[in-house]
């Protein structure tokens, strides 16, 4: 599937899944209280992480998610016919938080439709980031159950 395809794809995704229809203002009044709820929990005093020897050179907005399985939506189709499903996944760190990832393609029909809700799973996926909403989309490349 080429690079724009997969871009307009998941941009689509994330206009159906957008239910903010805030301005960038209540937006950001919304991402600074989950910031700060964040650093109380974490609290002062944690240390820094340390630097990598060197820097990939390649490039990558990649994202891994651990935690519980709470809902498996059904496969629905985009308009070229390729299928997707939903899945939101409780993680319990830094606080607790339902997060939605999209399983695109055939692990959507074989492998993200064997996950059974209330079991523990990780996901490693693509993070994209929708300009005009804000809102991060993990796209998942790899499951373990």
């Amino acid at each position: 599937m080429p690079k724009r395809a997969v871009f307009v794809l998941a941009a689509a995704l994330l206009v159906a899944v957008s239910a903010w229809s805030q301005d960038r203002d209540a937006q950001r009044e919304s991402l600074v209280k989950a910031v700060q709820a964040y650093a109380r929990m974490q609290g002062e005093g944690s240390a820094p992480v340390a630097p990598e020897k060197a820097v990939p050179r390649t490039d990558k907005a990649e994202a891994v998610i651990i935690g519980t399985v709470e809902f498996v939506d059904s496969v629905d189709f985009l308009d070229d016919g390729t299928p997707f499903r939903f899945v939101d996944v409780e993680a319990r760190r830094p606080f607790d938080q339902f997060i939605p990832v999209v399983c695109l393609g055939n692990s959507a029909v074989n492998t993200c439709g064997r996950l059974v809700e209330g079991r523990r799973v990780q996901f490693t996926g693509d993070l994209l980031i929708d300009d005009e909403t804000g809102l991060a989309l993990v796209i998942v490349k790899k499951v373990k159950t």
